[in-house]
């Protein structure tokens, strides 16, 4: 079934040592370990990568259209929904690892805090009004992008799925 985000699909989170991490470009086949500036060439931002050869850290984010879905999904429509996510946990072990990941509830759930000239404003809802949602993240390290878009293939088909890398913010 599209647009069916399973609640509580992942439900471990592995902790990954901080320490020993450097900042590479996203770009394939290059490699900095600078940490001046936190844009790679032609303003692209720098992956978070493990010293040398090493995973890359994405955040692969699922946004649906239809949140509500899953409360009218059938038993069926609901294991089909659990397989593929199985499927792409499986395929992430395989080639690299899951740190963790969330269904969120849904966005009528939200609150939101927004600055304006330095006075903050509380107000329930999500930060925009948008026909998509977050429906729910994971955190992964996987070799390289092509690894990790084989990989979000194999989610669910209704989610528009966003895969970014993780900036290594240097100092903090």
């Amino acid at each position: 079934m599209a647009g069916i985000l399973a609640p509580g699909v992942v439900d471990s989170v592995r902790a990954r040592p901080s320490s020993g991490w450097k900042t590479h470009p996203t770009e394939r086949g290059t490699t900095h370990d600078q940490v001046d500036d936190l844009r790679g060439p032609a303003g692209r931002a720098r992956a978070l990568r493990r010293p040398g050869p090493g995973p890359v850290r994405y955040v692969v984010l699922l946004t649906e259209t239809e949140p509500e879905a899953w409360d009218h999904a059938t038993e069926a429509e609901r294991q089909a929904v659990l397989v593929a996510h199985r499927a792409f946990d499986d395929e992430v072990a395989r080639r690299g690892e899951v740190l963790g990941g969330r269904a969120l509830d849904r966005s009528d759930t939200a609150t939101t805090l927004r600055s304006v000239d330095g006075t903050w404003t509380v107000t329930d809802g999500p930060f925009a009004e948008s026909a998509e949602q977050l429906g729910g993240f994971y955190v992964v390290d996987m070799p390289d992008l092509d690894a990790m878009i084989a990989a979000a293939r194999l989610l669910p088909t209704g989610y528009t799925i966003e895969i970014r890398p993780v900036v290594d913010v240097p100092d903090y």
